[in-house]
């Protein structure tokens, strides 16, 4: 009876390169989970717990009378109930009436430009964080749909406009246009579109950025019989390019489109600068943990609780869109 031997398969991808990333991921992974988890704890503590008693590492304590006594309530170890931190944060971030919030900068007479501002205006929580909503979704939408045009009309169009326009965001990205921006603000003055949501929105609608390149190459790899039959069919250059060419390109549309999102819904140095008076969330959650701390008592655990407020939107949007925006954007041929 003869003897079979089975051959031991082995993976020929898992060299130790593959190994190392694999270990760098997983700790890149552990050390963000538990930051996330750090942050979402401590953010429920009475400040006398974590700044008093330095207990960073265990789990919200309640018990201690000093934080639920209503004669302790103008007192900083005052709590009274488990989201204390974020009414207080949500309480702050509209500024006192009459606190100014324009701030230009030095060098620059933009009150003989533009039309003279009033102190802070009226507004609500639930105001800023629409208004926030509304600056970062349009700007991100608006980002990376013109690079996601401009770069099909570059790699589908071979002709030496297309060449130059490729030739002049490489030269934009490889060469720092150091001082562009009190370029843009004197100029955006000069339009009266400084400070207002049009003016930011047209400032960005640029395709001079990476993204340009990613999309270039993507749709130079797609095939183009996906044009052609839609021409075949009578469609047009525009139909074409609407409802085949950006709808193919949808999944990497989306994750532009949310890495433009947490950039413009977390900096708050663009908008100090391009909108100093359009209230937007991450600049006053800014202004109340890093300019004026003593606003939240210096609470470390409410410093917490405004980073989570900003940190939980985005959140929310990738466990919403992470099997979409995640999935697979390879695509095949047409069949016959």
């Amino acid at each position: 009876m003869e003897k079979t031997f089975k051959v031991k398969k082995t993976n020929r991808n898992l060299n130790p390169f593959v190994i190392f990333l694999l270990v760098m991921l997983i700790l890149y992974s552990a050390i963000f989970s538990f930051l996330i988890i750090f942050g979402t704890i401590n953010s429920f503590k009475p400040y006398l717990q974590y700044d008093r008693e330095l207990d960073y590492l265990g789990l919200p304590n309640y018990d201690n009378p000093l934080y639920t006594d209503p004669r302790m309530s103008k007192n900083p170890v005052y709590f009274p109930h488990a989201f204390y931190n974020y009414e207080k944060v949500i309480q702050k971030i509209p500024a006192p009436e009459g606190e100014p919030v324009v701030r230009y900068y030095a060098g620059f007479n933009l009150d003989d430009i533009m039309p003279k501002y009033k102190d802070n205006p009226n507004t609500s929580f639930f105001k800023i964080v629409g208004q926030s909503f509304f600056y970062a979704i349009v700007g991100a939408v608006i980002i990376a749909i013109v690079p996601a045009v401009v770069g099909y009309l570059a790699a589908k169009y071979p002709y030496k406009f297309s060449s130059l326009l490729y030739s002049i965001t490489l030269f934009v990205i490889a060469v720092p246009l150091v001082g562009a921006d009190p370029a843009r603000v004197r100029f955006m003055s000069q339009l009266y579109l400084f400070d207002t949501m049009i003016g930011d929105f047209i400032v960005n609608f640029t395709f001079t950025n990476v993204y340009f390149l990613v999309f270039y190459a993507y749709y130079q790899g797609m095939s183009g019989t996906y044009a052609e039959a839609a021409e075949i069919d009578g469609a047009s250059q525009l139909r074409t390019l609407v409802s085949i060419i950006l709808p193919l390109a949808v999944k990497m549309m989306g994750t532009v489109i949310l890495i433009f999102f947490i950039n413009r819904w977390n900096s708050y140095n663009w908008q100090m600068i391009y909108l100093p008076n359009t209230w937007m969330i991450a600049y006053r959650i800014y202004s109340i943990t890093s300019v004026n701390p003593q606003i939240l008592n210096n609470s470390t655990p409410t410093v917490i609780a405004a980073a989570m407020i900003l940190a939980i939107p985005i959140l929310i949007l990738f466990i919403i869109f992470k099997d979409k925006i995640m999935g697979n954007i390879s695509m095949g041929g047409l069949k016959e």
